[in-house]
């Protein structure tokens, strides 16, 4: 392209304007700016207008917050001409200048100043007619926008430091001054940076660029080609293979990859996904990937490894479309099965990219030996609400610094974040230096908290810098093997909990010490009061997310107090810690016309972003949600005096109602068909009584009934129906510390049975009785003595237990703790 701005564009620039030494100045305190913003009359596209239009005004807001008085906002054609103007987008005049926008690559962007006239442009790509959101800033490539927020980054005082207006921030100046000759080009290394859009003007600032044409599916392409609905009645033979049986699932449907049919309607979709006018199409597996067992897909491509298959077949998919489809590209994902490099082949065709899900320096280091001409894209698994921390902070200062650095080394051209901005209050620094960073990694991390702050909180950055760095230090650290296999069939269905995992990292990183410094630092940001702008917008948002950490690790420090202890003092604390969270989460103001309800927007933010109040509830989602004692309806236990474990039960004393034996949310059985337990003694037997309060005895007839006994010596358990009978009986002989925490191992002792009546004679309602006499446990204990004790009722639909286990794990520790039974 010829040298840009060769000639001057309009005659009467020079005497309009003003110049102090080498620079140009745009607008001055006290003074009456010359310049005006001009935008084009039209590119062809009116959504592309809009944005264009709506940089311009932030522009004009921006200048006015920094000098006093804003500048005008006009169309090409309304111009001043007599006037210097800042000229977005592709003008005629900047056409005239000998530049043309149209050979710029993907988000390049430019400030050129051409005598008094100063232009910002860049790479903008209108809306791919395939899009879903054709008139969505994320259906647009908008270099030109990006142009906008570097210079009043550069010569405004301005920094994006949150989504909308508010998150906006413009120190003041005496004067706006742009060098005479000044010049800016830059062409992203990262091409796009994608997850669901916060802001235009956020997203341009920070990097987290748009890619209209990139046919993403959000991972996965297999699913999408052979839609179950559509296929499986019909067509069984399309899905996988599994223990004899072709199966299917709600939303991660699996197949069988070597029936010619299914492979071509995978690559179908990959032509008719480009045809709409996309560069490049995504090609991955379902999640949760299962192998199909048909011998045909046991023999397929020569290999035993399904991830080799899958690479060599999407390997085809790749070479044929270099041919039907020339100038096109498909991005592979590697993920799951195909995380590891192919072995069969080191070369992939020029049309290929590869997509690492997720990305680390080791994982990178395992495809050297490979080629692959256009780079890599990475699949982010920075933040999200699904991770171990839910609601509460993520990723330290250092992590995210290495990982831009890392991006830059090995030619990473893409970004998709699998979850982002939940926590613009907390996580807010974090985010700009990240989305700093990725365009320049030497970026000092320690000098962008600052600036953050700065912009953000104004007189009161002191205190907020203070208190990022302590929660930064505290973020560093961390549990071991702590890395997700997110490709897991059970977490994605939610049967792999990370129970005591989240909890046990909410208590390293949060201890009452940590939390009260946090407090105070928060507390006197507060007081300073500081009236600019985003302050009085961030930090309620701040406080908001700061008090739901609080009192979540609040919870678990109560939680732990009482697993040592378990006196009735420690569970009143901890009931009320729980009570304190609910009541707070409660208090979240909500989005009207939600179901299920979620939390209002606040401006332009999505607190913790736009989850359901459920979610919120529990944690988060896959690895983040809590469980017990999170869960625990205090209210009900406090009101019924139910103290969950540490209980004791007397005997010939009030019965006793039953919890939920599992860490789940609650059933509303639990409350709704309550279940509770008395015992009697005598010198023959021991007597213990369920009592069911609203069933009817046909309706308990199948249910599992069970009691646990032990002297301290030996423990057994009684097992049966509550109906007329005989009891199974086991003794055990494995606990679950010497079974490495896989619960306690019962044996099975053959002709020798408790008994159990139903209902309990003399009782009246529903009830069941099992009668457990001495002689099967060694003798009757003597007056006054105290043995362990544990009651159980199983229905189809919940479980129901006397003493909790404090410390399971899985459903293998549910019935490992007792609690005390005195022999009156």
């Amino acid at each position: 392209m010829k040298r840009l701005f060769s000639l001057l564009i309009f005659s009467g620039v020079f005497l309009s304007s003003f110049c102090f030494g080498n620079d140009l100045t745009v607008a001055a305190k006290n003074t009456k700016s010359v310049y005006q913003i001009v935008v084009p009359d039209s590119t062809g596209n009116a959504a592309l207008d809009r944005f264009l239009l709506a940089s311009a005004e932030t522009l004009n807001r921006c200048i006015a917050r920094a000098v006093g008085a804003g500048i005008p906002v006009v169309k090409e054609s309304a111009m001043n001409r007599a006037n210097p103007a800042i000229f977005i987008g592709d003008t005629r005049a900047l056409r005239q200048a000998g530049a043309d926008p149209s050979t710029l690559k993907l988000w390049e962007h430019r400030i050129e100043v051409n005598g008094k006239n100063i232009f910002l442009y860049g790479c903008d790509i209108k809306s791919n007619p395939g899009s879903r959101w054709p008139n969505d800033r994320i259906s647009f490539v908008l270099g030109s926008v990006k142009a906008v927020t570097v210079f009043l980054e550069k010569f405004v005082n301005t920094r994006f430091v949150a989504p909308g207006a508010e998150g906006i921030a413009v120190l003041p100046l005496e004067r706006i001054a742009v060098p005479e000759r000044y010049s800016y080009r830059k062409s992203p290394k990262i091409e796009y940076c994608i997850s669901r859009g916060q802001d235009l003007m956020y997203d341009a600032a920070n990097n987290a660029f748009y890619a209209p044409w990139y046919g993403s599916y959000g991972g996965h392409s297999h699913n999408v080609a052979i839609p179950q609905d559509k296929y499986f009645k019909s067509n069984p033979e399309y899905f996988a293979l599994i223990k004899g049986k072709r199966t299917t699932h709600p939303t991660r449907p699996q197949y069988c990859l070597s029936n010619s049919k299914v492979q071509e309607m995978i690559y179908r979709e990959l032509l008719e996904h480009l045809d709409k006018g996309y560069r490049m199409v995504q090609l991955g597996q379902s999640d949760g990937f299962r192998e199909c067992e048909c011998e045909e897909c046991v023999k397929l491509y020569g290999v035993k490894d399904f991830g080799e298959k899958l690479w060599i077949m999407h390997r085809r998919m790749a070479e044929r479309l270099l041919k039907d489809r020339p100038g096109k590209m498909v991005c592979i994902m590697a993920y799951g099965p195909t995380r590891k490099p192919p072995q069969t082949f080191k070369d992939f065709p020029d049309n290929v990219m590869i997509e690492l899900a997720p990305f680390s320096e080791e994982g990178f280091n395992a495809w050297k030996n490979h080629r692959v001409k256009n780079g890599f894209t990475v699949y982010l698994y920075n933040w999200g609400w699904y991770q171990a921390e839910g609601f509460t902070p993520k990723r330290d200062m250092d992590f995210l610094a290495k990982q831009a650095a890392a991006f830059n080394r090995n030619n990473v051209r893409g970004i998709y974040r699998c979850g982002f901005g939940e926590l613009f209050g907390l996580e807010g620094p974090a985010y700009y230096q990240w989305g700093k960073q990725l365009d320049d990694p030497a970026l000092d991390s320690g000098k962008l908290l600052s600036e953050y702050c700065l912009y953000a909180f104004g007189p009161a950055a002191g205190s907020m810098e203070k208190f990022y760095l302590l929660l930064n230090e505290r973020l560093k650290r961390n549990l071991p093997n702590r890395n997700a296999n997110w490709n897991d069939p059970a977490l994605l269905d939610g049967r792999n909990p990370a129970m005591l995992d989240n909890m046990r990292l909410l208590a390293l990183r949060y201890p009452p010490e940590v939390l009260e410094q946090l407090e105070t630092l928060l507390a006197r940001t507060e007081k300073e009061n500081p009236e600019t702008n985003p302050a009085k917008f961030l930090l309620p948002v701040v406080r908001m997310e700061f008090d739901y950490l609080k009192k979540t690790a609040s919870v678990v420090t109560a939680f732990e107090h009482f697993r040592k202890t378990k006196s009735d003092a420690d569970f009143e604390v901890l009931a009320k810690a729980v009570d304190a969270r609910n009541r707070f989460i409660a208090g979240i103001p909500v989005q009207p016309n939600t179901k299920p309800p979620r939390p209002a927007l606040k401006g332009s933010l999505r607190l913790f972003g736009y989850p359901t109040v459920d979610e919120i509830e529990d944690g988060g989602s896959l690895t983040a949600p809590l469980m017990a004692p999170f869960n625990w309806d205090v209210r009900w236990m406090m009101d019924n005096r139910i103290k969950p474990a540490g209980r004791i039960l007397k005997t010939g004393g009030a019965p006793q109602l039953l919890v939920q034996k599992d860490f789940y949310r609650q059933a509303p059985e639990i409350k709704e068909d309550p279940v509770s337990v008395q015992c009697r003694r005598d010198e023959q037997n021991l007597y213990v009584t369920f009592l069911f309060g609203k069933a009817t005895q046909k309706a308990v007839n199948n249910d599992q009934i069970q009691v646990i006994l032990g002297n301290g010596k030996a423990r057994w358990w009684f097992t049966a129906r509550a109906r007329n009978g005989v009891t199974g009986f086991y003794e055990r002989v494995l606990s679950s510390a010497d079974n490495r925490g896989n619960g306690d191992q019962y044996k099975m002792i053959a002709g020798k049975n408790g008994k159990i009546t139903a209902p309990a004679p003399g009782v009246d309602g529903t009830s069941a009785l099992i009668t457990i006499p001495w002689s099967l446990v060694g003798g009757a204990p003597a007056k006054g003595a105290e043995w362990e004790f544990n009651a159980i009722r199983e229905t189809p639909k919940v479980r129901y237990i006397w003493e909790y286990n404090l410390y399971q794990k899985t459903w293998r520790n549910w019935r490992d703790a007792a609690g005390t039974i005195v022999f009156e």
